[in-house]
């Protein structure tokens, strides 16, 4: 029963933030400005790392389901996570150098369609 309110919950923060991130270019525009600065990359590595970790410690099981998706989320989130944390410099530049919004639109219909998956699988 935790699984599915946890995976409930991480499908619809997913789906329901990137939608509003695609949707609305002015949000979308105050979090890339927000993503260039370093103050924000460690509250956001702080943050993506501790929920990483509460999937993980909650929820690791490999499977080909939906059980299996809530565990490689978990895990990504605290890579990113720390990747933020530990290489900061190069995550700032990198985003710095990026002109074009394109791969920032890929990587949230990704993500938004990882929280429809995870929030079809587990209320229906």
């Amino acid at each position: 029963m935790t699984e599915e309110v946890l995976a409930q919950i991480i499908g619809l923060s997913l789906f329901i933030f990137s939608f509003i991130l695609l949707y609305d270019k002015k949000i979308l525009a105050v979090f890339l400005r927000l993503l260039k600065s370093k103050e924000f990359l460690v509250i956001s590595g702080f943050c993506f790392s501790f929920i990483g970790i509460v999937i993980i410690s909650i929820h690791n099981s490999w499977t080909l389901s939906w059980q299996g998706v809530l565990t490689l989320t978990g895990w990504l989130f605290l890579i990113e996570g720390l990747f933020r944390l530990l290489f900061m410099d190069v995550t700032s530049k990198m985003i710095k150098e990026m002109n074009s919004i394109t791969p920032i639109k890929v990587s949230l219909l990704i993500t938004m369609t990882l929280g429809a998956f995870l929030t079809i699988s587990t209320f229906l």
